[in-house]
């Protein structure tokens, strides 16, 4: 026998039936499942490593408190991994991860704001250290969000009176609430009027001040002209 599609709209009658019928099926099976069990279904297997969210060629925009913007991201790719915690028998969001592919991201700022790019990056907040001390029943304060960035990392600052910064390494931790970033990792800054390599560095975002480190392989070097070098030895 052949089946034939239906088509159109159930009369009004018809269509409060079906909900009625829906309440009262989904009424039926939560007397039969046991308190808690609602609201915290387990994914199966297969998705299990399946991230929560998932966003092609996204643009998120990130607000401070008092409606400034923290900053603009851009990303190829974009999938957050939310995790929970059991606090006083409830499920509750704690710290997660969210990962980026391609990220561009913008740090408002004066005089001028600050780009970073990369090939690759892992945002996340963790929750603070002082667990012993908070009583259970209280979900845990979050800290500063953190971007780890990776490959091929560049911060640059270009600012109105046409001086800039770059930033170039392989691996970049950016806070963009305090502007601030630091790395490990070897480290070359160009500006209008130098050029300068060290170990490693810390840097104030906000005030454009930049702290060199140096290792037992590698030493701060400044080249301020092509004709003039300046080498100096700092502690790691």
């Amino acid at each position: 026998m052949a089946t034939r599609a239906l088509s159109g709209q159930l009369s009004a009658p018809a269509l409060w039936l079906g909900i009625g019928l829906l309440i009262a099926a989904f009424a039926a099976v939560a007397v039969l499942v046991a308190p808690g069990e609602i609201g915290r279904p387990k994914l199966p297997p297969e998705l299990a490593q399946e991230p929560d969210l998932y966003i092609a060629d996204g643009v998120i925009t990130q607000h401070r408190v008092d409606g400034g913007i923290r900053y603009r991201l851009r990303a190829r790719r974009i999938t957050h991994f939310a995790t929970a915690r059991e606090v006083g028998g409830e499920q509750v969001a704690a710290a997660g991860e969210t990962r980026l592919v391609a990220p561009e991201i913008e740090l408002p700022g004066a005089p001028a704001p600050w780009h970073a790019r990369a090939d690759t990056a892992l945002a996340f907040n963790t929750p603070e250290q002082d667990e012993v001390l908070r009583p259970p029943e209280e979900a845990p304060r979050i800290e500063e969000e953190t971007m780890h960035l990776e490959g091929d990392v560049e911060l640059a600052q270009t600012r109105p009176d046409g001086g800039f910064t770059r930033l170039s390494t392989e691996s970049l931790t950016l806070l963009p609430d305090s502007r601030s970033a630091r790395t490990d990792q070897p480290v070359i800054i160009v500006t209008e009027g130098s050029r300068m390599s060290a170990a490693g560095l810390t840097a104030d975002l906000e005030s454009g001040r930049m702290r060199l480190f140096s290792s037992t392989k590698k030493r701060v070097r400044v080249v301020v002209q092509p004709s003039q070098t300046v080498g100096a030895n700092r502690e790691p």
